[in-house]
Order: C-alpha cells, then structure tokens, then sequence
C-alpha cells in the first residue's frame, strides 16, 4: 500500500533537558532510534481532544502531549506526520513511523499485527441539549437518539431499541443526518435527546458548542482500552512502558489527561504492564 503521498510532515517537539531522562528507559531503546534521535510518529490531526492543530497551527491534544512527555523522559524528540487515518495502521507495521496514535482502541484483531502501550479508558456517555444532563444514559426506551450516517451505533441503537420493546417498553427513536455537523446541529435545537460519544470527544464537542453538555452518568459496560500503536517485536514498546510509568510516578500523565478534562479515563500500572507485556 503506498502511504507516502499522504504524510505531511508537522515538525519536531522542542528539545528535552537531561533533567528529564529516565535512563532506565533510554537503556531500552535500539542504536537506531538513539542514533536518529527521534521518535517517528504517525497520525491525523483532526481527532480533537486525541490529536489535532490548535488554533496557532501547532499539533495539540492528549496524544500529542502524552507523547512528548514520553519523548522527553526517552531523550528523543517527536516527529508529527499529519497523514489519512486508514494509512496509519500500514505506515507503523511496515516501519515507515515508529509510533501510531489517533484513540485506537486496542482490539484482538489488532493486536495480531501489532504491540500496544494502553494509556486511557474511553468510557461512553451522550451529548445532550445544554440543561438535560441528568438524563439516564441506561435507560433510552422512549428517547429519541441522531446519530451521523454510517456509524457503528445505528446497529447498537437498533440492539437497544429492541431490548426495550422486548421488555415491552417504548423503542429507542433514531434520527438519521448525512453528516457529523448536520447531526450536531440537530442536536443543539432539541431533534433529538442525545448523541453517544466516547466521553473524551464528548466534553471537547460541549466545550466547543455552549448548546451542549455531556451526560452526567456513562453507558454500562461500554469501555474501550486506547493505546500507542508499536511495530510488532520493536523494543520501543518496553522503552516507552519505562517513560509513561514515571510519568504516572510524577504526575505529569495525570496532568495531561486533567488539562482536558478526562481525568476519569486515567489507569493504572498494572493495566499498563500487563496489556504491554501480551501485546
């Protein structure tokens, strides 16, 4: 598959200090990448809160300042290709980039291909006209959903639409628009009465939209490991496990995820190292 066309190439994070090495985790890096000095990484910039451009033009978001930590405490600046999302998976496992980031959810498909270093729980609530928060996300029957043209939800909303009238209940109603702006302008003048989301896309879109809030309570058993895509078999996947567990250890990995408001996907070490060391 040839992916060069679509890599436009960001720039470098800014130098890191000595200060900031953890040598334990340099220790652990190949002669290849301590050479080149960097860290090659693989993404889209239009992923907001994840991965996208602030409004000076600079690469932001909770990957992108995850990533930078990581790099840091590596000694290795980050190298930010802008490319399609269905390039990304391809450019990582061919060794084109080092690392890929753009909330992949770590699935056993994947994981036959590639190594995953897991850093966030995405749980799943709903956006919501701004003043209907309290709406009970575990009990739709009766409510009326949008959801954008070709989303995996439709066949999730038709499962709980059925599980309710099943109970005999009333269904689950779905209102249909061809796109994600069409879909949340519906939902900003009352179409509907919610939009699921993942949690962390959730309070990015209300922030940016005073129209609407995210629910107050998350979709039970609605969770979704995310994590940095690694080459299989690259030692880069120990090396970063070092730096994201002093970063847990300092606090500055709860500081990223704190600065965008998802703090309640934080996990711990043990998730941490255990998915790491089966990926």
């Amino acid at each position: 598959m040839a992916i060069a066309a679509t890599v436009t190439m960001i720039g470098l994070s800014p130098a890191v200090s000595a200060q900031d090495v953890v040598e334990e985790a340099r220790a652990a890096l190949s002669q290849e990448i301590l050479d080149r000095g960097t860290i090659s990484v693989a993404t889209n910039f239009n992923w907001p809160p994840f991965d996208y451009m602030s409004e000076e033009g600079e690469p932001t978001g909770i990957e992108v300042d995850l990533i930078r930590v990581i790099g840091a405490k590596l000694g290795l600046e980050v190298e930010f290709n802008d490319m399609k999302f269905p390039s990304i998976m391809p450019g990582v496992s061919s060794s084109r980039f080092d690392v890929g980031m753009n909330q992949f959810n770590i699935t056993p498909e994947r994981l036959k291909t590639l190594d995953f270093l897991p850093y966030f729980e995405s749980g799943y609530g709903l956006l919501v006209p701004e003043g209907n928060a309290s709406i009970d996300v575990n009990n739709l029957c009766g409510k009326t959903l949008v959801i954008t043209q070709g989303s995996y939800y439709i066949s999730y909303i038709e499962e709980m639409s059925k599980a309710c009238t099943d109970a005999g209940n009333p269904e689950v109603g779905m209102k249909v628009f061809q796109s994600a702006a069409e879909t949340m302008l519906a939902l900003s003048n009352s179409r509907g009465d919610g939009f699921i989301t993942a949690s962390a896309v959730g309070t990015y879109v209300a922030q940016q939209n005073p129209g609407l809030e995210l629910s107050s309570g998350r979709i039970e058993g609605r969770q979704d490991l995310v994590g940095f895509m690694i080459r299989k078999g690259s030692d880069l996947d120990k090396a970063m496990l070092i730096a994201l567990e002093s970063a847990v250890d300092d606090g500055s990995y709860l500081e990223v995820l704190e600065k965008y408001g998802v703090s309640e996907g934080a996990i711990g070490l043990e998730t941490m190292r255990s998915l790491a060391d089966n990926s």
